[in-house]
């Protein structure tokens, strides 16, 4: 007899099992509440602290006295009311009690709440746990519309992918499981996925995992930043045999780039110079030459799409191959094709950013008078009082350069405007002394946007030991914050709940010329911008290394992972001071640091340590030159020994003489971070 082969897919899916969802369902009827009277009253007054300890008897086992608290709070407390009903549905689920589950939601009122999904979620999973798959798979699709957690959502549609098995319906179990498989890569249910996917595969002859599925997968882990599983999948999704050309323009595009992002220049080059020849293809062609050494050649290609290419690509090719052939020390090719890009627009960015090269150009030839007359002309074309920082520091250092005590004053000013700027602080150090600065206007509060009621409910669930809950209702708030107060506010519960880059980003963007201004009342608004957790990491990790200061520690935590213990970048680098696998290693090894994985770079005890014992390797090796150090975090040891042959120059003069933006910026803005942790802490 030939065996049905949706038959042995459920038998497969039975031995999986539902785990408790399919648990034999005992009592329903689920033991009496006691009075409210045998309660504690003080405690219940108290919200975060009856939660706590409601969760408390629930981790202990006390499941009545749990729910006698779940229920009071509910009545109590309207503001976590939501909360409480979803721990009491949740324990009658856990012990088996699923008709009791059900019945609780089906008086759930809390229309408006976030927890909502997660409710139907328990839904599904006490129907399934009842026998009735139809009524599972409609509260689980009830819970993916408003659910937006990923994570959550890859479950969700595999519990209706494998539910859909469990009923005979192969085509839809398919569709649900390869929405798994495609949109949420790398779940802990992808091992499971891929096997039934294969069988269905195998058994109705269908291919499920074809090219467009291998793209599509590419195409989310790209936009993670996981470029090493994304080529993964565009190289899997190109063996394809049959695969439409859209798919394949597609995925040798997308294959391009991720090697570019993975430092595989010279493939990356091989891979554009495949692509159809659009602007864009080209430009990233020559910088993928650039990149693996050959920058000269790049210039050149770059040459050519300019004369080739109207408009901003052409300018943007020119640039390009203006910024290259200064770097190579070409400086007569340089100063040509910035002087044709200065001479277009006034207001356009590109051609402000070709007469700086032009004035920084003649300020490295000690033609004083010409930078100067350039710097001069952008300080007065600039509307950003921040980015002209930069114009009008070089310009009191050309007029220094030529002897004239006007530079003296120029400096004092830029110190004592933006002293916690990176101009600010070196002009500090050249300046004559200023007169002390008058008082400050109060900052403006501007107009709150948050209830006060809307902020005590992550204070509650804080004080219930609930962060990673505080966290989302946090994250609700985020993008409302306006006024000074909500931000402050705001920011204050996120370190609570132990994130520190959200209160970054929640003052740094409002308030970027207010911070460069330097510290005034209230102070808190600068130690958010800069703040100093995991101290006793880095007080331990510095304490043996006398060159290292907890400043510089902190200055490459706040560039690198903006203070984000879990952050992976584009190249693969991992943690709070953002360390390849590979240094990691070789740094491992020579502190004699036993056992070491890749993963511990995700745990700040491992990743300080390592971090803070490569950053003194690199002090030591450039002689405590910290620019340099710093230089070599970012763009790595060889290329910073380059940079420093030929004739000494001055600090500043060598960080503004880095060939790459990026890493000039990098080295500058971490220099600046490390003047604020000093003020300030």
């Amino acid at each position: 007899m030939k065996r049905n082969p949706v038959l042995s897919l459920l038998v497969a899916v039975s031995l999986f099992g539902v785990g408790a969802l399919a648990a034999s369902n005992r009592s329903e009827s689920g033991p009496e509440i006691p009075e409210p009277q045998i309660l504690d009253t003080a405690l219940l007054a108290r919200p975060g602290a009856a939660l706590k300890e409601a969760l408390r008897a629930r981790d202990s086992g006390n499941a009545v006295l749990a729910n006698a608290l779940f229920a009071a709070i509910s009545k109590r407390h309207l503001l976590i009311a939501d909360y409480a009903d979803l721990y009491r549905i949740e324990l009658k689920f856990a012990n088996g009690q699923f008709r009791a589950a059900v019945e609780l939601i089906e008086f759930w009122s809390h229309d408006a709440s976030p927890l909502r999904s997660r409710v139907q979620a328990i839904a599904g999973h006490a129907q399934a746990g009842l026998g009735d798959s139809v009524r599972a798979r409609a509260a689980w699709q009830t819970a993916l519309a408003t659910e937006e957690q990923p994570l959550r959502r890859s479950l969700l549609q595999f519990e209706i992918g494998r539910s859909l098995l469990r009923s005979a319906a192969p085509e839809a179990a398919a569709a649900a499981l390869l929405r798994v498989w495609t949109n949420h890569p790398l779940s802990k249910q992808e091992s499971e996925v891929e096997r039934l996917l294969t069988e269905l595969e195998l058994q109705f002859e269908t291919p499920y995992l074809g090219a467009e599925s291998w793209r599509k997968r590419g195409d989310v882990l790209f936009r993670r930043r996981q470029n090493e599983e994304a080529l993964e999948a565009y190289e899997a999704a190109l063996a394809v045999p049959e695969i439409d050309a859209s798919t394949l323009g597609r995925v040798k595009s997308q294959r391009a780039h991720a090697l570019f992002r993975l430092r595989r220049y010279a493939d990356a080059a091989v891979a554009f110079a495949a692509l159809p020849q659009t602007a864009d293809n080209r430009i990233s062609h020559a910088r993928s030459i650039a990149r693996a050494g050959d920058p000269a050649a790049a210039a050149a290609e770059l040459e050519r799409i300019a004369t080739q290419e109207r408009g901003s690509q052409g300018q943007r090719a020119s640039f390009l191959a203006a910024l290259l052939w200064d770097g190579e020390q070409a400086e007569e090719k340089a100063d040509r094709l910035f002087q044709a890009l200065a001479n277009g627009p006034s207001g356009s960015s590109r051609a402000r950013a070709a007469r700086w090269r032009l004035g920084w150009a003649a300020y490295r030839r000690a033609e004083f008078v010409k930078a100067a007359q350039y710097l001069k002309q952008l300080t007065e074309n600039e509307d950003d009082p921040l980015a002209g920082l930069r114009a009008r520091y070089w310009y009191a250092r050309s007029l220094e350069r030529m002897g004239d005590e006007q530079a003296q004053l120029l400096f004092g000013r830029i110190a004592q405007e933006y002293p916690f700027s990176y101009y600010g602080w070196r002009a500090s150090t050249r300046a004559s002394p200023a007169d002390p600065e008058g008082p400050r206007e109060p900052l403006d509060k501007g107009n709150a946007a948050l209830a006060e009621l809307e902020l005590e409910r992550p204070r509650i669930l804080l004080e219930a030991g609930l962060v990673d809950e505080a966290q989302t209702e946090l994250e609700l708030l985020f993008a409302r914050a306006r006024g000074l107060d909500d931000r402050l506010l705001l920011a204050d519960l996120f370190a609570e709940a132990g994130d520190y880059h959200r209160p970054q980003r929640l003052i740094v963007d409002a308030y970027k010329e207010t911070l460069a201004r330097g510290p005034s009342a209230p102070l808190e608004l600068w130690r958010h911008a800069w703040p100093a957790p995991w101290s006793e990491l880095v007080a331990l990790a510095t304490r043996e290394r006398a060159e290292l200061e907890p400043a510089l520690v902190y200055a490459i935590m706040r560039e690198e992972s903006g203070y984000r213990p879990r952050v992976r970048s584009v190249s693969g680098a991992r943690g709070l001071l953002q360390l390849m696998p590979e240094t990691a290693e070789r740094v491992a090894r020579a502190i004699d640091l036993s056992s070491f994985e890749v993963d511990q770079l995700f745990d700040p005890n491992v990743n300080i340590e390592l971090g803070a014992a490569y950053l003194h390797e690199l002090l030591l090796r450039f002689d405590g030159n910290t620019a340099a150090a710093i230089g070599s975090y970012n763009a790595g040891p060889h290329r910073v020994v380059r940079w420093l042959e030929g004739t000494p120059v001055e600090d500043d003069e060598w960080v503004e003489a880095i060939p790459y933006d990026q890493t000039r910026g990098y080295v500058k803005r971490v220099l600046r971070s490390m003047h604020a942790y000093r003020v300030l802490y």
